[in-house]
């Protein structure tokens, strides 16, 4: 993914930064702490983009999950209520008085 701007303009004042204190002879310390202010921000734009796809494509999932339990209840549903008739005929059948539980 190319660097938008703002990555750019980021970028630039982190150099200009280090230049400034390279000058001053401060190099490691401040290195560490602008590297630590600037490069999160550069990282978060960079990969932001990927997880809402990614959040977008486990949203597709969940859904299709959702439709599929849907499903199988139905089925399950219908055929519970299948064999119940067909215990109920069996019981005409043979004369018998269902006991209740």
């Amino acid at each position: 993914m190319a660097l938008d701007k703002q990555d750019l303009q980021d970028i630039k004042e982190v150099l200009g930064d280090v230049i400034e204190e390279r000058v001053g002879g401060i190099v490691e310390e401040k290195v560490g702490g602008i590297i630590e202010q600037k490069v999160p921000g550069i990282v978060d734009r960079a990969v932001e983009p990927y997880f809402n796809a990614i959040q977008k494509d486990f949203n597709i999932v969940y859904k299709r999950f959702d439709k599929l339990e849907s499903l199988i209840q139905d089925d399950y549903k219908r055929r519970l209520e299948k064999l119940e008739d067909q215990i109920k005929e069996m019981y005409e059948a043979l004369a018998i008085k269902p006991k209740l539980a």
